[in-house]
């Protein structure tokens, strides 16, 4: 009896500590889309499909919140704007790899969505159907970098010897 308590109190433990509506670890399901893939995934399933595909650029459009043709830091909800106040832009930055939803986006990588790179946005996103399907899967989108802590295990790379 005293076993089965210990036993429902670490379970409840482990289910507290994963917090509400989170499965066994860190996936891509778990993390916050990014609101360039928000404004485009209409449906939330987080693959592109053709239709969604081809709607990209107006799609990208209702992010200018501006108004001013291009998506940039401007743009920014306001509560993003908030937490990093009006910081300025940093130069050659070092962190985690750009999604390569962003790379193809932002043809020119200066951080901002020209109105031809919005225009351009369903010939860059087909860049990246590897398979030829006509839409863009979670691993299409955001695939792991080699090297950058690829995922092991089930999907992922065999271990290194």
């Amino acid at each position: 009896m005293k076993t089965t308590f210990l036993l429902t109190l670490a379970m409840i433990g482990i289910a507290s500590a994963q917090g509400p509506g989170r499965g066994p670890g860190p996936g891509p399901q778990h993390r916050p889309m990014l609101p360039i893939l928000r404004a485009i995934d209409t449906d939330g399933d987080r693959t592109l499909s053709a239709g969604e595909i081809a709607a990209a650029a107006d799609a990208l459009l209702t992010l200018d919140t501006n108004g001013d043709g291009q998506i940039d830091r401007e743009d920014r909800p306001a509560e993003a704007k908030e937490r990093m106040g009006d910081r300025p832009e940093r130069g050659g930055r070092r962190g985690p790899p750009k999604p390569a939803i962003i790379l193809v986006l932002d043809a020119n990588d200066d951080r901002v969505l020209s109105g031809d790179e919005i225009q351009n946005a369903t010939a860059a996103l087909l860049t990246l159907d590897k398979d030829g399907d006509g839409t863009l899967t979670p691993q299409e989108l955001m695939p792991n970098m080699p090297g950058k802590g690829a995922r092991r295990g089930p999907g992922g790379p065999p271990p290194e010897e």
